[in-house]
């Protein structure tokens, strides 16, 4: 037998055009995804909003013990946060703490062995 040579015919030309095509859209889709999810991550940062709220009585609490000496703001007065609010008197507090002090420290320390 004599050798053949392969010659390409129209129809597979033409599926190799479109394979060629279909590999380069499916890239090129997903390369558009992948951009489109940093991008979508780059801007999709924590946003803060800040709004003026008027409101007719807040509740303040505190955890310490004590009288009120001095009040440092006034009604309406804008406040941030950790910004001190008022003056204590804290000698009934400090006197507590002093009795804990005195409990514990006439307890026997437990030794270990």
């Amino acid at each position: 037998m004599g050798t053949r040579l392969f010659l390409p015919t129209a129809y597979t030309l033409v599926v190799d055009i479109i394979m060629k095509k279909k590999t380069l859209l499916t890239m090129l889709l997903m390369i558009v995804a992948i951009a489109m999810a940093i991008l979508f991550r780059a801007h999709n940062q924590d946003v803060l909003l800040q709004y003026k709220v008027d409101a007719l009585e807040v509740i303040v609490a505190s955890k310490a013990i004590g009288l009120v000496i001095k009040r440092l703001v006034e009604r309406s007065d804008n406040v941030k946060g950790s910004q001190l609010l008022i003056l204590l008197d804290s000698t009934e507090m400090i006197a507590q703490l002093r009795s804990v002090h005195r409990r514990h420290a006439s307890k026997p320390m437990l030794q270990l062995e």
